[in-house]
């Protein structure tokens, strides 16, 4: 309500509200605001609905994703979805920092599809510096522009792959000597005919990952010096011994829940090592929030009697 927001410190929002930052600001002078919606708040597509997936297709990233004679893929997860919740948090505290330095309100537009255009940012340089007319970047799948040979290589067992990256001549000539091929190194001695000749290239690497154990061959590889990793699944990764020994995973899990492993921080500072806790259950912190808003039990019962809060899934 207007009167208990006048009260609120600074805070942030991530939704799209009918209320401007202005009107906001009559309420609380001191009010930090932040818009995250799909589109961003201004420009003819301002009210455009939006789903990660429609923004992969709507950035351009889904145009990148493929095969040379293939159209465009969709990504596995919602990506633009964390990037827009990644840049969200950034330009929060910045603008929180900003508040605190000036004692002025600060209220930030963040476009979503704009987040998931930046990550893209040498493609697009890429496509501006064509002439007009001329054809869009193609679509590489797994290989790439500036080093041959590169790719996704059939292992042994069901659905097990290997990627590498082949980015000099040096490494070339210690892929050779693991081939145990001694056409290869005449034939394809310069990046440019290991990229002419990039299709027979992959066949005799996969005739020597087929008959390997994907981790396995991952590590001859990098033994001599050559990029390489096991594709790995999400299984994988969740009973890898790296990810356990820095200890990635973490039990999100509530008492009385089963085990529920969880990607945890992807940086450790070796002064103040943080520490993550499960997340609250549903309603968990209604009453503290609410009381320090400044409502007393009556009216949060009644608010739970009206369905507007609540802390028990919806029948």
């Amino acid at each position: 309500s207007p009167n208990r927001l006048s009260q609120t410190p600074p805070y942030t929002e991530n939704l799209t509200l009918s209320i401007t930052p202005a009107e906001l600001r009559e309420m609380n002078p001191d009010i930090v605001t932040l818009d995250m919606s799909g589109f961003g708040a201004t420009g003819p597509d301002a009210e455009r609905i939006s789903w990660g997936p429609v923004l992969d297709a709507a950035s351009g990233l889904a145009s990148t994703t493929g095969y040379p004679d293939s159209g465009p893929y969709k990504q596995g997860i919602a990506f633009p979805d964390v990037v827009g919740g990644l840049h969200g948090t950034v330009i929060a505290l910045a603008a929180l920092w900003q508040h605190w330095h000036t004692g002025e309100p600060v209220a930030v537009d963040l476009s979503q599809l704009e987040t998931a255009i930046n990550v893209a940012g040498d493609q697009f340089a890429e496509a501006s510096m064509r002439p007009p007319g001329a054809p869009h970047p193609p679509r590489r799948g797994a290989r790439t522009s500036d080093a041959a040979p590169a790719g996704v290589y059939r292992c042994r067992g069901d659905d097990a792959w290997l990627t590498l990256t082949v980015d000099d001549d040096a490494t070339w000539k210690s892929l050779t000597a693991l081939l145990g091929d001694a056409e290869c190194e005449p034939r394809w001695t310069t990046a440019a005919a290991r990229h002419a000749d990039h299709d027979a290239i992959d066949a005799e690497i996969e005739r020597w990952t087929a008959t390997r154990d994907k981790h396995e061959a991952a590590a001859e590889l990098q033994a001599v010096g050559i990029s390489a990793s096991a594709v790995m699944t999400i299984a994988d990764i969740v009973n890898d011994d790296h990810s356990a020994a820095r200890g990635l995973m973490v039990d999100h899990a509530r008492p009385g829940e089963q085990p529920q492993l969880f990607p945890g921080l992807p940086f450790r500072l070796d002064a103040t090592p943080a520490a993550l806790s499960p997340p609250p259950r549903l309603g968990q912190h209604n009453e503290d929030i609410l009381t320090e808003l400044g409502y007393n039990p009556a009216e949060i019962t009644d608010l739970y009697s009206r369905n507007t809060i609540a802390n028990t899934p919806p029948d």
